[in-house]
């Protein structure tokens, strides 16, 4: 995950009062700005493709069987 281009990493420790409020934070963020929102799930929608298609594990397989 890319925080800003596919998702959003939160600083602060699950469990906390911190974690709480910046989580709402953003999730506000999210639901107020639709364009960061799709913008955020078409990356992540192409990276998704790219990185776990067939022709991507299989590649990665070849190579780390030539180790």
């Amino acid at each position: 995950m890319e925080h800003g281009k596919s998702g959003i990493i939160l600083d602060n420790l699950p469990g906390t009062s911190e974690f709480e409020e910046e989580f709402v934070i953003k999730t506000l963020s999210l639901i107020t700005d639709s364009d960061h929102l799709l913008s955020l799930q078409k990356y992540a929608h192409e990276r998704a493709k790219k990185l776990f298609s067939w022709d991507s594990i299989a590649e990665d397989w070849i190579n780390f069987l030539k180790l």
